[in-house]
């Protein structure tokens, strides 16, 4: 049905294609095949990607006097530093692979023999250390007014409470940088069929569906984590996703890592993730209301068309998806009859 109302809305836009200009000041990356935007802040270069996300942002380098570090309370580039010089210290692995890795030159570098992993496209990325946000910077910020503006580094500069969510040292963790752009900003879930696209490491990707599997041992860190931020930062979690989490949380309990690093963390934060400190089985909710399957279907129709739509409709696109979630929920409570 969703499908049928898209396709209504691409031919009825379909002549604004051949007049759209592509904006002067961006510039086209080879490397990325896609448009990015140049700015400079107070001397600093930075690359703005089509969806507001920083290029490159993410390497995992040890630098002597971090960005913002000195302006800011909260700041990514300082928790980068952190987290690579203390927390992760003793323990120089990879979250989602299991490879080891070593610091050359300031630089994380993976070692790709310890953990069998094969890179799959990108072997420039795959040859670097990444931090990711489990839950994604995207998600925190795409739906703010100052992402709208600027995207990622605007929010940056402009928003505390986004600093403080992109700087939370508690999602944050070291991956290989291929998997690290292949997940981007797809949800987490179960894929079907256990396709190892990278070698050994039980990590898969279903581009078709645009959905990301961590390792079966990943699963619970991956749940307490976003749990821990809708706690802290008010992120809305779909019935489903908390649903999810909650299976997975029970399904992967806390082991003494993530014990160790919770504590790490809380010493140079102040805070620490409850769902570690006090782990224990959560039970499942019951039947979503009719509130909350509005709210996920709307949810869903928003991650999968939402920046498509707003690029032609500013100013319509919520309530195209608005409608479209309405008329998705009438037609499956329809089928169910």
């Amino acid at each position: 049905m969703s499908k049928i109302i898209l396709a209504i809305i691409l031919l009825f836009v379909s002549n604004l294609f051949a007049t759209t200009e592509i904006d002067k000041s961006q510039l086209f990356n080879k490397k990325i095949d896609s448009f990015i935007k140049k700015v400079i802040v107070e001397n600093q270069i930075f690359y703005i990607e089509q969806n507001g996300d920083l290029l490159d942002e993410d390497i995992a380098i040890i630098t002597s006097n971090p960005y913002y570090a000195k302006n800011f309370s909260y700041s990514f580039q300082r928790s980068k530093n952190i987290l690579a010089k203390t927390v992760y210290d003793s323990h120089k692995k990879l979250f989602y692979s299991g490879c080891k890795y070593v610091i050359k030159k300031n630089r994380l570098i993976p070692i790709h023999k310890s953990c069998g992993f094969k890179y799959r496209k990108n072997k420039r990325r795959a040859k670097r250390v990444e931090w990711e946000h489990i839950v994604p910077a995207w998600h925190l910020g795409h739906k703010l007014k100052c992402w709208k503006r600027g995207g990622r580094l605007e929010c940056r500069l402009k928003n505390k409470k986004f600093r403080q969510m992109e700087a939370d040292m508690h999602n944050l963790v070291p991956v290989i940088g291929e998997i690290n752009g292949d997940r981007s900003n797809y949800p987490y879930s179960l894929i079907k069929g256990e396709k190892r696209i990278y070698g050994k490491p039980d990590v898969e990707v279903s581009f078709k569906l645009n959905i990301f599997e961590p390792p079966k041992n990943r699963y619970g860190d991956v749940a307490r984590t976003y749990l821990y931020m809708r706690d802290k930062y008010g992120i809305k979690l779909s019935y489903k996703q908390e649903q999810q989490f909650i299976k997975w949380n029970n399904q992967d309990p806390v082991d003494n890592w993530e014990r160790v690093r919770n504590r790490s963390i809380a010493k140079v934060q102040g805070d620490q993730n409850p769902y570690i400190s006090n782990s224990k089985k959560l039970k499942p909710k019951e039947n979503p209301t009719l509130k909350e399957e509005f709210e996920e279907i709307k949810a869903d129709l928003q991650y999968r068309y939402g920046e498509f739509l707003e690029k032609l409709f500013p100013k319509y696109a919520l309530l195209i998806i608005t409608v479209m979630a309405f008329l998705l929920l009438i037609f499956r409570k329809w089928m169910k009859r």
